[in-house]
């Protein structure tokens, strides 16, 4: 009786070690799901109805009202999202054309994030991954725009923005909205008060990204911002387990051909109504192992493979012995009945 008693405390005491790094797993497959579901829709839609999707985007950056908060080094409307849950002006216009909210995706190599963009940086949207911040441009590039997206660092099921601090000048960072991709260079990172939007300022001319997570890790009392500006892009981000096609990406531009008989929005399906059935199991496979072993990248930083292989190894060890826990459990008890 003590040996099951003594097995079932080893069990618990397993469980409390390992479903914390099982939920980071588990966490980041259905994530890369999620995506792949997203980029082979995105793959099948009509050219046309892509064209006006992006073309309703890129004109909420340059909707009149506004033009005003965009002047050069203005500084935006903005209220942290860590703080105060805002939902943008426009988020009405793109949750008609994205009902589940992610227009997107952000692909950080340095770390080996692929996260979905979700339109408004509100706590639901901040728990499935990053997020646009209210009063600051959409991810869809153009001059006089500074889009700030923002996700959690010290989030307890995911790691999300987590290693940005590791990011440097020079490092890439692939913004993909429906087939255009975006990619920005790192130009530095500052750690600011959580109040203090100074340095999210529209500039003349400029293409900027910034990423807004908080600081230090796990006390989050500060902001830190990776500051990023708009190059060519030589490069799509990679679709899991490789299912798609990966489309040639026009280098200075990355725009998609417009077509000649626009239509109305309005009248056109979103992007959610021409969901199919994307993922067949032998994809999901795949996937599932891309995802596990996405530590063997060689573009991935040395730290946070270090992290990465931990959580593998933790979620692993976990299995093994709870597995070897129940069989010894199961034959005690068949042990005992037998008596």
């Amino acid at each position: 009786m003590k040996k099951n008693v003594s097995l079932i405390l080893f069990i618990i005491g397993v469980l409390i070690i390992g479903v914390p790094q099982f939920r980071i797993l588990l966490n980041e497959l259905q994530t890369a799901t999620q995506l792949q579901s997203y980029t082979e829709v995105v793959e099948v839609y009509p050219e046309q109805d892509l064209n006006i999707y992006m073309e309703t985007l890129e004109q909420i950056n340059s909707n009149p009202q506004t033009e005003s908060s965009q002047a050069v080094s203005e500084v935006p409307i903005y209220n942290d999202p860590f703080i105060v849950e805002v939902a943008p002006v426009e988020y009405e216009v793109t949750k008609k054309l994205f009902p589940d909210g992610v227009i997107g995706s952000i692909y950080i190599p340095k770390i080996g994030e692929q996260l979905p963009i979700y339109n408004g940086a509100t706590n639901e949207h901040l728990a499935l991954g990053a997020a646009t911040v209210a009063g600051t441009s959409l991810p869809v590039g153009g001059e006089g725009t500074h889009s700030v997206i923002s996700a959690h660092r010290g989030y307890a099921r995911a790691n999300y923005f987590r290693h940005i601090d590791l990011l440097v000048p020079g490092d890439k960072i692939l913004i993909t909205i429906l087939k255009k991709t975006l990619t920005y260079e790192v130009t530095g990172n500052q750690v600011v008060e959580a109040d203090d939007p100074s340095s999210l300022g529209f500039e003349k001319e400029q293409d900027l990204l910034t990423l807004l997570t908080c600081h230090p890790y796990m006390i989050n009392d500060k902001r830190l911002l990776v500051h990023a500006k708009r190059v060519p892009t030589t490069a799509v981000a990679p679709t899991f387990a490789s299912v798609v096609t990966q489309r040639e990406v026009i280098a200075e531009e990355g725009q998609e051909i417009v077509s000649d008989e626009p239509t109305s929005v309005s009248e056109q399906p979103t992007v959610q109504e021409q969901k199919r059935e994307s993922l067949t199991p032998i994809n999901r496979v795949k996937s599932f192992v891309a995802v596990t072993f996405k530590f063997n990248s060689e573009t991935i930083l040395a730290p946070v493979k270090r992290n990465l292989l931990l959580n593998r190894g933790i979620v692993l060890l976990s299995m093994i012995a709870i597995f070897i826990a129940f069989c010894l459990l199961i034959r005690n008890l068949f042990h005992l009945r037998g008596k």
